[in-house]
């Protein structure tokens, strides 16, 4: 089955009449996208997983979500057989299960490039959680989730399934 990221593409969304938040800002002075998804195939119910902390969440967390505006998310399709996609499902109720909280110390890390500020091993943003379940299927994919921003989840991504660049649409 395949699986998908999804990367808020806050570019796209603001020339479409978006109103970025203030973390969305805070993002943005390191990654062009400012969130990441890892939405399950079909088998799981279109679930989607994260680490956010919109909508009253505050950390890892499963969620049905409707894309109701596609042109804001850029979508890489991850091949996984079902065997892969159960290790990044079990993965996903782990970190649920264990109540990690978002990263948001760890999120300031991203406002400036240097290295005066490190995110905390206990919390996780939402590339870094994405990543590490990426990472739980198929384990030679890039070994530090907690380095990545939304943008070099893209990146990875695409060097490991040759994307070149490109995306595909919702």
């Amino acid at each position: 089955m395949n699986c998908t990221v999804l990367h808020f593409n806050l570019r796209k969304a603001k020339a479409a009449g978006y109103k970025a938040t203030f973390t969305d800002w805070l993002i943005s002075l390191r990654s062009n996208r400012v969130h990441s998804e890892f939405l399950f195939s079909e088998r799981y119910c279109d679930l989607s997983f994260s680490s956010t902390m919109k909508s009253g969440e505050n950390g890892p967390r499963f969620k049905r979500i409707i894309y109701s505006h596609p042109e804001y998310w850029d979508r890489q399709v991850i091949p996984m057989t079902d065997d892969e996609e159960n290790k990044a499902y079990r993965f996903a109720e782990f970190l649920e299960k264990m109540e990690f909280r978002y990263d948001l110390f760890g999120l300031l890390s991203f406002a400036t490039p240097l290295e005066i500020i490190t995110p905390v091993r206990w919390r996780m943003w939402c590339s870094e959680c994405v990543a590490s379940l990426i990472q739980e299927a198929f384990p030679d994919f890039n070994g530090s989730p907690d380095e990545l921003t939304p943008d070099g989840l893209y990146i990875e991504i695409g060097k490991r399934w040759k994307y070149g660049g490109t995306v595909n649409k919702l």
